[in-house]
């Protein structure tokens, strides 16, 4: 079964869409409460509010206890998981835009060091470059 910690989905394991609704349910839950230090049903009326869904849906998708899911609903639920992994994507390439930068500017920094130590030992050693 998928886990949310892993973050690796196969597809194929859900075999309806209200267990897929479910999984994805509980991802945005699980990251909302992460996010805000607080516990999945302290954050599920907002997310239920964000997503345009009642809580008591979101409860009952979690515990199986709905046989059919209405397509609106499950429509609204994958956007909002599609909206949640955009912006994810977003914060994650802005910051390794960020490291790359850094990275970038250090390798040209400690070359220079490298090169002006190099210089001050063979000045030392009375050699030329």
């Amino acid at each position: 079964m998928a886990s949310i910690e892993d973050g690796q989905v196969n597809h194929a394991e859900f075999t309806t869409d209200e267990a897929h609704a479910a999984y994805l349910i509980g991802r945005l839950e699980q990251k909302a409460a992460d996010k805000t230090g607080r516990s999945r049903q302290e954050v599920r009326p907002e997310l239920a509010r964000t997503i345009g869904i009642a809580p008591g849906t979101i409860e009952n998708l979690l515990r199986k206890r709905i046989k059919a899911i209405k397509a609106n609903v499950y429509q609204r639920i994958l956007a909002a998981a599609d909206a949640a992994l955009c912006r994810e994507m977003s914060r994650l390439e802005h910051e390794r835009k960020i490291i790359a930068a850094q990275a970038d500017r250090f390798a040209q920094v400690d070359m220079g060091a490298v090169e002006a130590h190099l210089e001050a030992a063979r000045a030392a050693l009375g050699r030329e470059a």
